[in-house]
C-alpha cells in the first residue's frame, strides 16, 4: 500500500513540476518547438513534435540522433533553416501515420552548431541525455494528442544505446524499440575489432596488437577519471565515454519486454556489423520478440554502395515505420554473401534476415 502511494506521489509530483515555457513553430520546417522545465533535469529541455495533423490521435515515434554536439536545426542564409541528423526524412515518411518527436541534447540550444561547445561538454552524459529525453516523452504523452499505447523509440548510432536505456527505464510505456546501426555489445567491441582491422587508430608501423593496446590504455585512463569534462578522447569528454562504453543495447534491452528491431548495414565502418548479430542472438536467447534486418551494401548512414541510385536512409526509415505500424516483419532467410571486397575485416558467412 505504501509503495503504491509513493509511486502515485512521484507521478503527481513530476506532473506538477513540469512547466511549459515556450511553444512555437520552427520556420520552414514541419515541427513545433517546445521548451519545458522539468523537475528531473537541471535546466530546460528543448524538443520538437511534427505538426502534421496535430488534432489526430496517432502513435509516437521518438527519433534519437547519433553523436555530435550540433542542434537538430541550422540556419543557412537569412531565412532558410535546414536540419541535421536526418530526422526530417522520418518526419515526412511518417506523415499522417505517426507523430515524430526529436529532442535537443543536454547543453544544446536551438541552432547551436559551433565546433566546440563547453556547455555541452559539461552536461552531456548517457544519464543526462536519457533524463532529458524521458522528460520530453512524458510531457508529449500527457499534453499532446498521442496514441500512448504505441510508442517507438528509434536510435541511430550513439542513439541506439540511448533508445535502449530509455526503453528499459520506461518499461511498458514503450511498445517498440529500434536499434539502427547502434551497436549490440558495448561499443568497445566495435572499437576493438575495427582497431584490429586498422580502420581505427592506425599509425605508420602499428600492428593490430599495437592498435588494440592503444585503445586499452585509453579506456583505462577514462576509467581512472570517469567524470572529467576536461579530458577528451575523439572529441568527447571522459564523462561521455565512461557512461556510453560501460553498458550496451544488449544489457539494457534485457530489461525490456516490448518488440525490438535491429537494423544494420553490412558495409558499416563505424559499427562492426557482426555486433547486430550478437545483439539479435543474445535477445533471442532471452525470449525477446526481436527482428533483425541486415541491409547489404549499406554504410553507417545507410548510403548503399551496391545501389547508389536509392536513398538508403529513407529506405531504413520506411522499414522501421512499416515494422512499427504492422507490428511485425516477415523476413526471408537467405545466406549472406562474402563482403570481403567491401569490408576486409568482416569475413565468413552466416544466415541473416533481410526484407527485400
Amino acid at each position: 500500500m505504501k509503495l503504491s502511494f509513493l509511486i502515485l506521489f512521484c507521478f503527481v509530483y513530476n506532473i506538477a513540476f513540469t512547466q511549459l515555457l515556450h511553444k512555437r513553430h520552427v520556420p520552414g520546417q514541419p515541427y513545433n518547438q517546445f521548451t519545458i522545465q522539468a523537475e528531473q533535469v537541471p535546466d530546460s529541455v528543448i524538443f520538437y513534435l511534427s505538426e502534421f495533423q496535430p488534432e489526430k490521435k496517432l502513435p509516437l515515434l521518438v527519433f534519437i540522433q547519433g553523436s555530435g554536439n550540433q542542434s537538430l536545426f541550422r540556419k543557412e542564409g537569412d531565412r532558410k533553416f535546414a536540419t541535421n541528423y536526418g530526422h526530417i526524412t522520418w518526419a515526412y515518411r511518417a506523415q499522417g501515420k505517426v507523430k515524430v518527436l526529436i529532442i535537443e541534447k543536454p547543453g544544446i540550444q536551438y541552432l547551436d552548431n559551433q565546433e566546440v561547445n563547453a556547455t555541452f561538454d559539461q552536461r552531456f552524459s548517457l544519464a543526462s541525455w536519457v533524463a532529458y529525453a524521458e522528460a520530453a516523452i512524458h510531457f508529449v504523452c500527457r499534453n499532446e494528442i498521442i496514441d500512448s499505447n504505441r510508442i517507438l523509440i528509434a536510435g541511430h548510432s550513439e542513439g541506439g544505446l540511448v533508445a535502449s536505456r530509455l526503453a528499459a527505464r520506461m518499461g511498458s510505456s514503450v511498445s517498440h524499440v529500434a536499434v539502427i546501426a547502434g551497436e549490440g555489445p558495448s561499443q568497445l567491441y566495435s572499437l576493438n575489432r575495427l582497431a584490429e582491422a586498422g580502420v581505427f587508430f592506425d599509425r605508420p608501423g602499428f600492428t593490430a596488437a599495437d592498435r588494440i593496446d592503444s585503445l586499452s590504455r585509453t579506456w583505462k585512463r577514462i576509467l581512472a577519471d570517469p567524470l572529467s569534462t576536461e579530458k577528451k578522447f575523439w572529441g568527447f569528454t571522459y564523462l561521455r565515454w565512461s557512461g556510453f562504453l560501460s553498458t550496451s543495447p544488449q544489457e539494457e534491452l534485457n530489461r525490456f519486454n516490448g518488440k525490438i528491431l535491429i537494423l544494420q548495414g553490412d558495409a558499416d565502418r563505424n559499427v562492426y556489423p557482426e555486433s547486430a548479430h550478437v545483439l539479435y542472438s543474445s535477445l533471442l536467447a532471452k525470449g525477446k520478440e526481436v527482428a533483425l534486418q541486415i541491409i547489404e551494401g549499406a554504410d553507417h548512414s545507410f548510403a548503399n554502395i551496391k545501389r547508389p541510385d536509392i536513398n538508403g536512409w529513407e529506405e531504413a526509415a520506411m522499414n522501421c515505420i512499416d515494422w512499427f505500424l504492422a507490428d511485425t516483419i516477415k523476413p526471408v532467410l537467405i545466406p549472406i554473401q562474402s563482403i570481403s571486397n567491401v569490408i576486409p575485416f568482416y569475413l565468413g558467412s552466416s544466415p541473416f534476415f533481410f526484407r527485400p
